[in-house]
């Protein structure tokens, strides 16, 4: 192989590898902002839980 194609050959497998990491950064970045959903959702079904129970016990008294 020529150097110069020796050269283009590196350069299309670097830019392969670095879209390969580009969506793999991007995934984890969606999956980060998922997971903060989900705590966010927990902690409001946690709150509403805490909250009936205090008035099923004034209901009761």
């Amino acid at each position: 192989m020529s150097n110069i194609s020796l050269f283009a050959v590196g350069v299309v497998v670097t830019l392969l590898v670095l879209a390969a990491l580009a969506l793999l950064f991007w995934g984890a970045i969606l999956d980060g902002r998922d997971e903060n959903e989900q705590r966010v959702a927990a902690e409001d079904a946690a709150t509403q839980a805490r909250q009936d129970l205090a008035l099923h016990a004034i209901d009761a008294a």
